[in-house]
């Protein structure tokens, strides 16, 4: 879980200095950073349906799964302008669900401490 919570940081992150150093550059980073955000948000829905999965789909990974399908069945019925802001909020919370699996999993023991 430790490794998946690293890999969320580089995934989360990457995508973020593109875009701002495309900005602030006025390069087409800003273009790499948009497409490299794709590879975020499939990384986040696999490890959001399968953290939901492993938990027995406990209601905070349950949410995370209903929220990801609202978003794609809003956004197939109406405009991109009204759902822009709801990719942002389900990677933040996904990101708040890995840290905290893997700073909780970090305390429990392993059944060969016992």
């Amino acid at each position: 879980m430790k490794s998946i919570n690293y890999l969320n940081y580089f995934l989360t992150g990457i995508p973020a200095l593109l875009i701002i150093t495309g900005y602030l550059t006025d390069s087409d980073l800003w273009m790499a950073g948009g497409l490299f955000s794709i590879l975020t948000g499939i990384f986040h829905i696999v490890v959001g349906v399968s953290l939901c999965i492993e938990t027995n789909c406990k209601p905070l990974y349950l949410f995370y799964v209903l929220g990801v399908i609202a978003f794609f069945n809003l956004w197939s019925v109406t405009d991109w302008e009204t759902v822009m802001l709801i990719p942002p909020v389900l990677a933040l919370y996904i990101s708040l669900l890995i840290y905290f699996k893997a700073k909780t999993k970090k305390y429990e023991t392993s059944p060969q401490d016992k």
